[in-house]
């Protein structure tokens, strides 16, 4: 677990500890290029494009649009990983993980 920071710029202490507890939860993080979107089935990662018009900051966000990416020699695998910190106490989690012998392509 990372430690939240202190810093005597209110902004870049909010955005770094943001960035620490989505670490800290192992979320992802999103981007202007890269939306998020949860339920109760899994995440979705979305790739969203920049489009001409940006909108008037009513809320639109104008032209922006977002399609799907297709990850090609990937897979989840399971890892069991365990906590020294809690007497040695085991949990699974689910990783990203390349296929052997492959590399990543993405469409």
């Amino acid at each position: 677990m990372l430690p939240e920071v202190k810093t005597g710029w209110h902004w870049l202490e909010r955005t770094l500890n943001e960035v620490i507890r989505a670490l800290n939860q192992q979320k992802p993080l999103p981007s202007a290029s890269i939306a998020i979107e949860e339920s109760p089935n899994g995440t979705l990662l979305k790739v969203v494009g920049q489009g001409q018009d940006q909108g008037t900051g009513s809320g639109g966000g104008g032209g922006s649009t977002s399609s799907v990416v297709t990850w090609h020699n990937v897979g989840w695998m399971t890892v069991t990983v365990v906590d020294p910190t809690r007497n040695c106490a085991q949990s699974q989690i689910k990783v990203l993980v390349v296929q052997q012998g492959s590399s990543i392509t993405i469409n």
